[in-house]
């Protein structure tokens, strides 16, 4: 298995892009796994009281989670294939992080702002149902093999499950490709992010 560096806390990288996030910011797991699958070391800073996520590059400020994945591949590993530049791959990768920065991203945002009711679950089932179809043909999201909208829908996915879990009877493929993009060395790298993720959203959630 390939050794995949941790997102690094270290002053010392202070010339390596600083991830900048609120203690739990779900947004930025997506941005961590890719750094990971790509072995970019990220200085990270958690900021109190901060809603959204920054990245800084130098002076070049980012704030989208779906701009800085494809930002920091076409950056630090241009020939990467998690975001390969076949311009009909890219065009797979890329309506599936529009579908992630709207529909389905959207609908978590709406119930973490709101109280979890029948209506903003049918809504969450409803991409799941996408999602599944997305599945039924290829192994991965957007094709047959993993790329950073495969990250980008299983980071949404830890949070949507949490406060809308599915039937995964209903959800087959969806499940078992779950699981395999859990198992990928960057998420098992990565999973105390993805803990302290799940730890303040059952923590939200039972409040309510």
């Amino acid at each position: 298995m390939q050794n995949l560096p941790l997102l690094i806390k270290n002053p010392l990288l202070l010339n390596n892009p600083k991830l900048f996030v609120s203690e739990c910011c779900f947004n930025s797991l997506a941005i961590k796994l890719t750094a990971s699958s790509i072995n970019l070391n990220i200085y990270e800073e958690k900021v109190v009281g901060e809603t959204e996520l920054k990245l800084v590059d130098s002076r070049f400020i980012l704030v989208n989670t779906q701009t800085i994945l494809s930002y920091l591949v076409d950056k630090y590993a241009p020939n990467n294939s998690i975001y390969p530049k076949d311009l009909y791959k890219r065009a797979m990768i890329n309506q599936i992080l529009f579908f992630d920065n709207g529909t389905l991203g959207n609908k978590i945002q709406t119930i973490l702002h709101q109280k979890i009711s029948e209506e903003n679950v049918h809504s969450l089932e409803e991409s799941y149902k996408t999602i599944e179809q997305l599945l039924v043909e290829t192994e991965y999201i957007s094709g047959e093999h993993l790329t950073i909208a495969d990250f980008c829908i299983v980071s949404s996915l830890i949070v949507a499950f949490i406060l809308a879990p599915p039937n995964f009877q209903n959800y087959p493929k969806t499940e078992a490709w779950f699981k395999k993009i859990k198992s990928h060395p960057a998420c098992v790298k990565h999973q105390g992010d993805i803990d302290n993720i799940e730890k303040c959203l059952k923590e939200r959630k039972n409040s309510e």
